[in-house]
């Protein structure tokens, strides 16, 4: 480590959040509403802002640090292959 700064909380959450989000990959959404899990492609970074298309055509943005919520999003495969 180059400096001995260390960042509030908040922002380490979303560097975690932002390092772990790639464009491809799929994720869950739950939807308290529906009771259930929507299977969902990430279409778009942009800042810190993540946006997600449900297989029902349905879109989602949110902040990368709310991914961290278990109950709420879940990894399911990451569809890009790295090089």
């Amino acid at each position: 480590m180059l400096w001995s700064h260390k960042l509030p909380r908040t922002h380490e959450i979303a560097y975690v959040a932002v390092a772990s989000v790639r464009l491809g990959q799929l994720w869950e959404l739950y939807s308290a509403e529906a009771d259930r899990w929507f299977p969902s492609t990430v279409t778009d970074l942009d800042g810190d802002y993540v946006t997600l298309r449900s297989q029902d055509r349905r879109w989602h943005r949110c902040h990368v640090a709310d991914m961290q919520n278990r109950s709420r999003y879940r990894l399911v495969s990451d569809l890009v292959e790295s090089w």
